[in-house]
């Protein structure tokens, strides 16, 4: 929860009664966590459930108030409950057939997943010099966060260094040597790919019916045949749209 600026199983603290300390970005989570149950499974019990169960409890009235804030929110202000296309992209009080709105809607929530959602991630787990680089305003994140920021760059530097990480940590030192991208990383680049076509490379297409082209018709398909293969790409990686 976004009014919680640490969960106690994340802190220092977790990791000196675990013994084993939690990466801060993992290929395999499962992995990591039968490693650390097994080399103390008492100490994982107490960092992990414990103090979880006591931050719970002792933040009880808070959580309740929070989710009330976060149905208003979803509800009436970010709409998380519907797929809405950019006015630039579909002019709002006419017909668009369901086939045609497809490609916008879906590209436009990638758009805002990366300029709003991981924007304000990026922002709300950085520290003060992180909220200046980007003129971040004290309603960005937290409890005074409701009307919504929007930060392309603040996106784009958060995937280009998700797109760096490997899984060296699992490693021993001798197999650093080894290492590869994360399923994190990968799909980072997925999705910088995808947000710079729909930004960069969809808006600048010519309309091959004002152009001097000679056949207007092929290049259009030629233009639904790569809509459509954006669009797949796009299902292949929607289960890593998440912050």
């Amino acid at each position: 929860m976004a009014h919680r600026s640490l969960y106690w199983s994340c802190t220092s603290f977790a990791n000196w009664i675990r013994g084993i300390p939690k990466p801060d970005a993992s290929n395999d989570w499962s992995e990591w966590e039968k490693r650390a149950r097994k080399a103390h499974p008492l100490r994982y019990w107490i960092a992990e459930d414990v103090l979880d169960a006591m931050q719970n409890f002792l933040w009880w009235p808070l959580d309740k108030l929070w989710n009330l804030r976060c149905y208003i929110y979803h509800r009436c202000v970010v709409h998380t409950h519907a797929c809405i296309a950019h006015s630039r992209n579909l002019q709002r009080g006419q017909w668009h057939d369901v086939g045609s709105r497809f490609l916008p809607c879906l590209f436009n929530e990638l758009v805002n997943f990366v300029e709003i959602e991981i924007a304000g991630h990026f922002i709300a787990w950085g520290d003060e010099e992180t909220r200046k680089k980007y003129n971040a305003p004290f309603w960005a994140t937290g409890w005074f966060h409701w009307k919504t920021w929007r930060c392309s760059q603040a996106g784009l530097d958060y995937l280009n260094w998700a797109m760096t990480q490997t899984d060296k940590e699992r490693l021993k030192e001798n197999e650093k040597h080894l290492a590869q991208l994360t399923q994190q990383a990968v799909a980072a680049r997925e999705i910088k790919e995808l947000y710079t076509w729909w930004t960069q490379i969809y808006p600048k297409r010519p309309d091959p019916y004002e152009s001097n082209c000679k056949e207007p018709h092929e290049i259009q398909k030629t233009y639904e045949t790569e809509d459509t293969a954006m669009l797949v790409r796009l299902m292949h990686v929607r289960n890593r749209l998440w912050v």
